[in-house]
């Protein structure tokens, strides 16, 4: 082995190093559409009688990172929700019209989905899911 050739083993893993950090970083900062396939349970909560409801839920939740947007929750309403963080572990998101307010998060590793949907002064729906990376069918 040379002295050139040794030199440029002795830098290659700090490099490796380097390029690894690069790569996480950029994984944060994800681009393009991500589907989800989710299932798991809404209970409502009622705000006049305080009563609560469990129902089991299969939806569907498309995270679009180019527009910061997550959607799924209330299928045929126009509520923005937006992205408002990135990691490597979870997005969080939330948005707001009339009296209806989302918000929650998705942890990147596990697929759990927890988020919460304030329906004014009438009912809050509490989502706790579990989600799988999918495609569309058509």
């Amino acid at each position: 082995m040379t002295a050139q050739n040794a030199r440029i083993a002795v830098i290659s893993p700090p490099m490796l190093l380097v390029l690894a950090a690069l790569s996480t970083a950029h994984a944060a900062e994800s681009t393009g559409t991500l589907t989800l396939a989710c299932k798991g349970t809404n209970i409502v909560e009622y705000e006049v009688t305080h009563k609560k409801v469990s129902s089991q839920v299969t939806m569907g939740i498309i995270v679009d990172f180019q527009k910061k947007t997550v959607a799924g929750f209330t299928p045929g309403s126009d509520i923005p929700v937006m992205i408002k963080d990135v990691d490597e572990t979870a997005i969080s998101f939330g948005g707001h019209a009339l009296n209806v307010m989302i918000s929650g998060t998705i942890d990147r590793v596990t697929g759990t989905v927890v988020a919460s949907i304030i329906n004014g002064e009438t009912s809050t729906d509490s989502l706790e899911l579990q989600c799988k990376p999918t495609q569309r069918m058509f």
